[in-house]
């Protein structure tokens, strides 16, 4: 599938086409941007979405943001980048994927929805493996042969005339094979001593997101993945962080903390003063992927609340 624009919905989610005008759940995304998506986004997070819609991009003259429309005749006229006017001075020009696959044609059936292309081959030439040259067969007989031998006690049988043995490389798999070994050449496990309890392996650890605010004191907040609560507001309405109360310009529901597709984001919530990811704000309701070390911004302002992201 082509990489192209999409809007995200901020009320449920899905990612729509630029020319979207309204979620399938009914909320308003005219005033939404639409953004190239890093990475491959979920089958069940399309909402409407047709691959062959022509798209215009802008390119702003201030920042080099990329910002997209569907209709060349009505132009963006505010940046959703560095929120200047100068992109509206730039003429739109079509869009070129810099991932379609050259003769792909979209399936009519899926019609409204994101199409999901396999690889296309290239060339017509198959490659196989090689053979080995002195007979694989014949290396493993060899090597079971001596394995056997070192068990037994005695020689083992030949199973073919002997030829120039091949080197073995040394194994390099650190992984405890006595189980397989011991089954081919019929040799049981030895039992487990006495009181040994069974290793149970310890189950996946799950990541945890920490805010340490670099202003306003020390104050921290850390979050789980697949916690209650999630995606976990921050803004100084009633049940938010009462940490944020201290800054009178962080919004009443200025964005969102939310654990989606194995990443943290952060999606601004229409907020006043906007949403920064290291210096670079977030088109209002966007949302972006966050990494250990960012620092997150809530306001535009050099004293604004800040936090340093700390990922586990």
């Amino acid at each position: 599938m082509k990489k192209i624009p999409y809007k995200l919905c901020g009320t449920c989610g899905l990612y729509n086409g630029v020319a979207v005008q309204t979620c399938e759940c009914g909320a308003d995304l005219s005033q939404v941007p639409a953004l190239l998506v890093d990475g491959e986004i979920p089958k069940e997070r399309y909402g409407e979405i047709d691959a062959s819609a022509p798209v215009y991009v802008q390119k702003c003259s201030a920042c080099g943001a990329e910002n997209f429309t569907a209709d060349p005749s009505k132009r963006v006229r505010v940046c959703y980048n560095c929120h200047k006017a100068r992109v509206a001075m730039v003429a739109p020009v079509p869009f070129q994927s810099e991932e379609e696959p050259a003769g792909s044609e979209e399936d009519p059936s899926r019609k409204g929805k994101a199409v999901f292309q396999p690889p296309v081959q290239t060339s017509g030439e198959v490659v196989e493996e090689p053979e080995d040259e002195d007979g694989g067969t014949q290396h493993w007989q060899e090597l079971l042969g001596g394995v056997q031998e070192a068990v037994s006690g005695s020689p083992a049988a030949p199973t073919r005339p002997a030829a120039t043995p091949t080197p073995v490389e040394p194994d390099d798999d650190e992984d405890d094979d006595t189980g397989s070994w011991g089954s081919l050449l019929g040799v049981s496990p030895a039992p487990p001593e006495p009181g040994t309890a069974p290793v149970t392996p310890a189950p996946p650890r799950k990541q945890e997101l920490t805010l340490t605010a670099l202003r306003y004191g020390s104050m921290t907040l850390t979050l789980t993945e697949g916690q209650k609560g999630l995606p976990y507001l921050l803004g100084r309405s009633e049940g938010c962080w009462e940490f944020l109360i201290q800054d009178p310009r962080v919004s009443n529901q200025h964005c969102y903390l939310d654990f989606r597709g194995g990443v943290w984001v952060v999606i601004d919530n229409h907020s006043t003063n906007g949403t920064a990811v290291n210096g670079q704000f977030l088109a209002e309701n966007g949302q972006r992927t966050l990494c250990d070390g960012d620092e997150l911004m809530l306001g535009h302002h050099p004293d604004s609340m800040a936090f340093r992201v700390t990922i586990r």
